[in-house]
């Protein structure tokens, strides 16, 4: 594949002194191809003809990106966000945050909190195109829009935890759902509202006897596990044993004690 490749390069002008150095493989159905520098690299994500000739079913991984939390931005200052694609914001971050040593150009940029909400400030993550950014923003610990400044943080990504209301499944994003309908109540084919099964539910997440909108359904993102019938972790009957056995001995203490208690009785009677 190496030979390939590069013999491929080679044939169009534009990536004609182009060589890949080596090939990672990837423990999926994918490879890192590592080339001599950033600008060959980019140079051939740009002009991508010859992958395709040498490899028509292959597919170009899209560029790497890093991301950075911006905490309590001014609503009022990056507001082009709510108009287009926020190129004005990437534009303007670059200039107030870039130093000599480090270019802070910014890629893409997506508010976090609710747009429409009346607080004056809201986060947003900003990707920027090198991590020597990201580390340069992180380890100042801020970051400037325009006039005002927002802290900066880590930016973790968290799966989504909320259903799917066309397969009724969880960690996936409802716009990219790709399942057969499933009902949410019985699990058959067919819509949650259109459903005629409801006395008898059968989840479609972990296919137990409830819906799929039940807290006790593992699955669910404030499940509430059932507490035990005899308020211990143990077999049912290893459980009843162990409180006979906890009777038994309770039963046996009172009892050596109204033994004792009638001893002290005849003791004072006969004193």
């Amino acid at each position: 594949m190496w030979d390939t490749l590069n013999r491929s390069l080679r044939l169009f002008k534009v990536t004609e002194d182009i060589a890949i150095e080596y090939i990672r493989l990837r423990p999926t159905d994918s490879a890192d191809l590592v080339f001599a520098s950033a600008k060959d690299r980019d140079r051939a994500r740009e002009h991508p003809r010859w992958l395709t000739a040498a490899m028509p079913e292959a597919r170009m991984r899209g560029e790497q990106w890093y991301p950075a939390k911006c905490d309590c931005v001014a609503k009022n200052v990056v507001m082009d966000l709510d108009k287009d694609d926020g190129s004005g914001v990437l534009s303007e971050f670059k200039e107030r945050n870039s130093i000599d040593a480090t270019d802070c150009t910014a890629m893409k940029v997506a508010w976090l909190s609710k747009r429409q909400s009346e607080k004056r400030v809201g986060s947003l993550v900003i990707w920027l195109k090198t991590p020597a950014a990201a580390e340069h923003l992180l380890q100042q610990g801020f970051a400037r829009f325009r006039a005002s400044g927002a802290f900066c943080s880590r930016f973790e990504q968290r799966e989504s935890l909320d259903l799917r209301y066309n397969c009724n499944r969880y960690g996936h994003k409802q716009a990219n759902c790709t399942h057969q309908t499933k009902c949410g109540i019985c699990s058959n084919p067919h819509n949650t509202r259109n459903c005629s099964q409801r006395d008898s539910p059968k989840c479609p997440a972990c296919r137990w006897d409830h819906p799929i909108f039940d807290r006790k359904c593992r699955f669910h993102p404030k499940h509430v596990p059932e507490k035990p019938k005899f308020g211990l972790t143990l077999p049912p009957a290893m459980a009843k044993e162990k409180l006979a056995k906890e009777r038994r001995a309770k039963e046996k203490a009172l009892e050596e004690r109204r033994m004792e208690e009638g001893e002290a009785d005849e003791n004072m009677l006969d004193a």
